[in-house]
């Protein structure tokens, strides 16, 4: 079992499930209570969306290390475990039924809130985790650019399950849904950008593994100095997602906020100076792991957000 818990990265999940119930408690909740927009989905259904993107992440960890099995030998022999401790037909077996629970889920809650054009959306997430792992990860950016585009698309999840956000009833109602929206958006972004940065970081810290294999990553087809460069335009495009929240929704105030917001911003800049100093796996995989804390003191504007302002 702990193999199994090893294999669909529990960390990563915990921030994806952190994020999407931070952005229901610190903005949606607060908000829609202050003035008077009722929930359409319940706490158990909110759950049921946490749950259904859970899956099918877990799913896209799954197959991604099945596709893997060739290359993690070289980069990370010492951790790798579809092939060693789990056997691969029962990796792909446990891939299509989380796929199909998340999948489940999405249709019965599309359904639910009369919008069952929805469930496109997780057929999209399936669709584009499964094509990434089997044939768009040898693709320069386009892979990257898939996964980060899925980090973000989990975010607005929480939104686009709300209909009381689009279908709006009283005309006072458009400040809040305009508000939370703008909000949830900057986060989205934000998680975008620099989840694509920890992408193209991550191709920096397995070039010699992926270039044996013959992967076209963008490290190995475009090298490293353009790697370094395309990184850095990702962490200027997250620091614009940051200034965004500033401006647009705390209205360009000086504050608590305003300085967390520029220290995250400075701690970007600081990784992209390091991204131009590193050179060992070692010194690529330490910028990694900044990209990660980085991630969650992000998320953690929303709670900081929340005690501010209410």
């Amino acid at each position: 079992m702990k193999y199994w818990f090893k294999l669909v990265r529990p960390v990563n999940l915990i921030i994806l499930a952190a994020t999407m119930y931070f952005v229901d408690s610190f903005i949606m909740q607060p908000n829609f209570n202050t003035y008077g927009i009722y929930f359409t989905l319940n706490a158990f259904q909110f759950f049921l969306l946490v749950f259904a993107a859970i899956c099918i992440c877990a799913g896209g960890y799954i197959i991604n290390d099945y596709y893997d099995v060739e290359i993690d030998s070289i980069n990370k022999p010492e951790k790798q475990i579809i092939g060693k401790q789990i056997s691969p037909k029962q990796a792909f077996n446990v891939y299509l039924i989380l796929s199909a629970i998340g999948l489940a889920i999405g249709v019965y809650l599309s359904i639910y809130i009369d919008f069952w054009k929805l469930v496109t959306i997780f057929i999209i997430a399936i669709f584009l985790l499964y094509f990434y792992s089997a044939s768009f990860k040898g693709m320069p950016l386009l892979g990257n650019l898939i996964v980060a585009f899925l980090a973000g698309l989990s975010i607005i999840l929480t939104i686009v399950y709300e209909p009381h956000l689009y279908r709006l009833a009283r005309p006072s109602d458009y400040y809040i849904a305009e508000l939370v929206t703008k909000y949830t958006l900057g986060i989205s972004i934000f998680a975008f950008a620099l989840t694509m940065v920890r992408e193209i970081v991550k191709t920096m810290e397995d070039v010699d593994g992926d270039g044996r294999e013959g992967a076209k990553t963008i490290a190995v087809a475009w090298g490293l100095p353009v790697a370094r460069i395309v990184a850095s335009v990702f962490i200027v495009f997250t620091i614009v997602a940051l200034l965004y929240i500033q401006k647009f929704v705390f209205a360009n105030e000086v504050g608590i906020l305003y300085y967390y917001i520029l220290f995250l911003s400075l701690c970007l800049f600081g990784i992209a100076v390091h991204l131009f100093i590193a050179k060992t796996k070692q010194q690529f995989h330490l910028s990694s792991t900044l990209i990660k804390v980085v991630m969650v003191l992000g998320i953690c504007l929303m709670p900081l957000y929340y005690l501010i302002q209410f």
